[in-house]
């Protein structure tokens, strides 16, 4: 029987190879050299934390409505952005692909989680 741990390595060096983690790799570059949307995060990032400390600091609620309103308008930039738009679907579809494969491995440990066999009723395995 073949060791399992060198399976593993087999397994992840078949997910490092796959095109979902191609995608996911380059997506990421992507979006380390744009500029515009690094911007784009920092600014949701310094809104949310800005909303998070006024909460915090008992800033009643009808006092952050032009807080909560800018940050919705940096949601909105945010999911307008092609280049964020594109990671996060790469990061879906290789979060999808592992999520396929330990289904896989638990219907074969028996630790399947309900699954029957037969992979026509829930799409899950493929």
């Amino acid at each position: 029987m073949p060791d399992i741990l060198q399976l593993a390595l087999e397994l992840g060096a078949a997910l490092a190879a796959s095109p979902e983690f191609t995608a996911q790799q380059q997506a990421e570059t992507a979006l380390a050299l744009d500029g515009e949307a690094q911007e784009l995060l920092a600014q949701t990032d310094d809104l949310r934390a800005e909303l998070r400390h006024k909460l915090e600091s008992g800033t009643p609620p009808d006092q952050l409505q032009e807080g909560l309103a800018r940050l919705r308008e940096a949601n909105a930039a945010l999911a307008a952005n092609a280049t964020l738009s594109a990671v996060n679907t790469a990061r879906r579809e290789m979060t999808d692909l592992v999520a396929k494969v330990n289904t896989l491995i638990k219907f074969h440990i028996g630790a399947d989680d309900g699954c029957g066999g037969n992979c026509s009723s829930c799409g899950g395995c493929g």
